[in-house]
């Protein structure tokens, strides 16, 4: 069984853009440049559990956190403060949640707040 971090970073290194699908998206109309995929990292997951995984994994990567189905509920400002966060970094993120409806339905929701600006690893 391979242990934890260097799958991490397999991940990570294929979602920044060494494997991506389709190379980089394009602008969204209100920003002047594309975001890119940073060496660094912007991951975007679900919950503290999973931000402490990747940050013992990639120890330079920003990590921003949903918990779970909070940014579902669309009351709580949760999802103007992500875009806000990932505007502010600059990068491309790269949205790692689980494989399960939750994860699915986060992903979906991530892409569309972004424009599609996004990197998805599972």
């Amino acid at each position: 069984q391979m242990p934890a971090r260097p799958r991490l970073r397999l991940l990570f290194l294929c979602a920044a853009g060494l494997c991506a699908r389709g190379g980089v998206p394009g602008p969204v109309a209100a920003r002047s440049r594309p975001l890119q995929p940073s060496p660094r990292g912007l991951i975007i997951v679900e919950g503290h559990a999973d931000a402490r995984a990747v940050r013992r994994a990639i120890r330079d990567a920003v990590v921003i956190h949903t918990n779970g189905k909070g940014l579902l509920d669309g009351k709580s400002g949760a999802g103007s403060l992500l875009v806000t966060r990932v505007r502010q970094a600059g990068s491309l993120p790269t949205v790692l949640t689980d494989p399960d409806l939750t994860g699915l339905e986060l992903r979906n929701h991530i892409d569309g707040l972004l424009g599609g600006e996004c990197l998805h690893a599972f």
